[in-house]
């Protein structure tokens, strides 16, 4: 049996979709109008003991597999055996039960009140697609039916050779940020990420269903060895569901996080190709620093790591780092790492690196030849940086 859930602020439409189809029946509820506008009228009432509640509605849809049928009581004592597993009660949250003909399989759609009619406090809907998974198989034992498989149990999907480490890298990203706050948010996966050079782009768009000007998660990917990946190629775990599932929260800062790192990650990825050859020529010339005109050119070893190696960019008129990069084998550029965190780059650097890309390369290629001869042109151009 597939599941699906979702919340709203729209009582009234939901009622109108799910028994003003052609041929929907409604087959239970615990309100004594059985009209539209009666149940409807009915939760709307239910809603006014707490209108803290942004959205106090919950849609859920219970599809049986082809071929497979129950009759309408048994199918509305499923329903009900669900809601009680999710922690509603049959007596106190306002609930209707209709069934649907319009398509190749048996389904219901149940409308449900979260608000407690005693209480009037609301039913928690922390990790509930999870529970809801969770009680669905518990169901299909109890009624008989075929089992399916629940998302976290699907096997991850197979990627190419060179991204097969992927996967590895974000369980150690979530597991760190899960463990190391006391409310994981995707901005602290996203800094896990980064430091394995692992891109985590979250996508947001508006939603009618959402209170105004609030923005939800449309889709993550990673970017990652110069590719970008849906996290629904990687699998069930590496979507935004999957890793909400795993303790991971979408927070109100979250949203300006990522879109100033956005930002800073088209900066980086523009200027990528300056600073890597920049980068290339001052261990050629085994320099640790080059004062430009307007910027400051700095490698260093990181003190951990013998073998490691740092490279930093700085604006001459107030000092500030714009980029930082790390690299733990200074001959492997597999290696390198950085924290969008510490990139500070604007336009005008960008356009500034973008400028210069193909001149420093020539530079580098130049010193690859003849170091001695090309050595004084080389950092004479830098200087001009």
């Amino acid at each position: 049996m597939i599941g699906n859930l979702s919340k709203t602020n729209r009582g009234g439409k939901l009622v109108q979709y799910v028994l003003g189809k052609d041929g929907a029946s409604l087959i239970g509820t615990n309100m004594g109008d059985r009209t539209i506008k009666g149940l409807s009228s009915c939760l709307c009432l239910g809603r006014r003991l707490n209108r803290n509640i942004k959205q106090p509605f919950v849609h859920i849809s219970l599809s049986l597999p082809p071929g497979k049928d129950l009759e309408d009581d048994t199918f509305n004592a499923l329903a009900q055996d669900y809601l009680e597993g999710m922690g509603y009660s049959l007596s106190r949250n306002l609930y209707l039960v209709g069934r649907h003909t319009d398509r190749g399989h048996s389904h219901i759609h149940i409308v449900v009140s979260r608000i407690d009619m005693q209480t009037r406090k609301c039913v928690s809907d922390s990790f509930e697609r999870y529970r809801s998974q969770e009680v669905i198989r518990q169901l299909e034992e109890t009624y008989s039916l075929d089992k399916e498989e629940s998302s976290w149990a699907i096997p991850e999907r197979t990627l190419e050779p060179e991204l097969e480490d992927l996967p590895a890298l974000i369980k150690a990203s979530v597991a760190d940020s899960v463990s190391s706050s006391s409310t994981p948010s995707l901005t602290k996966l996203a800094e896990n990420l980064a430091s394995k050079n692992v891109l985590l782009d979250l996508h947001l768009a508006d939603s009618e269903e959402e209170e105004e000007n609030k923005q939800r998660i449309k889709g993550i990917s990673y970017r990652y060895k110069n590719r970008t990946i849906p996290g629904s190629a990687l699998g069930a775990n590496y979507i935004y569901k999957g890793l909400h599932r795993q303790g991971l929260q979408y927070q109100s800062h979250d949203a300006e996080f990522f879109k100033t790192r956005t930002t800073q990650a088209k900066h980086l990825s523009d200027s990528y190709p300056f600073i890597r050859h920049t980068w290339a020529i001052m261990k050629r010339l085994n320099t640790s620093s080059i004062q430009g005109t307007n910027y400051v050119l700095l490698r260093g070893r990181i003190k951990a790591n013998p073998n490691g190696e740092v490279f930093q960019i700085r604006r001459n008129k107030d000092g500030q780092p714009i980029v930082t990069l790390e690299a733990q084998d200074k001959n492997d550029a597999s290696t390198i790492t950085f924290k969008l965190s510490d990139c500070k780059l604007t336009q005008d650097d960008t356009r500034t690196f973008t400028d210069a890309s193909k001149k420093v390369l020539q530079l580098r290629r130049s010193l690859s030849k003849n170091l001695s001869q090309n050595r004084k042109s080389a950092v004479t151009e830098l200087l001009q940086m």
